[in-house]
């Protein structure tokens, strides 16, 4: 039986999305997988207006918090965009 490994490469920055609910819930997660910081804002966005329930997005990176979405505002980067 042949095993396969499913997932990114190393090199590939992973970023996680937090739905954060008005109590500070987090009911839903996304990954982004080898995508760049602003291909990560804009699938934040993209996911706070799937999800109705979500004031805002929180996207992370490597323990860090990189972003955030609220719901009526542009994706808002923390730092330096990335390519």
């Amino acid at each position: 039986m042949a095993v396969h490994r499913i997932g990114v490469e190393m090199d590939e920055d992973s970023y996680t999305l937090l739905g954060v609910r008005p109590d500070g819930g987090v009911p839903v997660v996304d990954l982004v997988a080898g995508a760049s910081r602003r291909e990560a804002l804009a699938r934040a966005h993209v996911f706070l207006r799937e999800h109705a329930s979500c004031e805002r997005v929180e996207v992370w990176l490597d323990g860090r918090m990189v972003g955030q979405v609220e719901r009526g505002s542009a994706p808002q980067p923390l730092g330096r965009l990335g390519a």
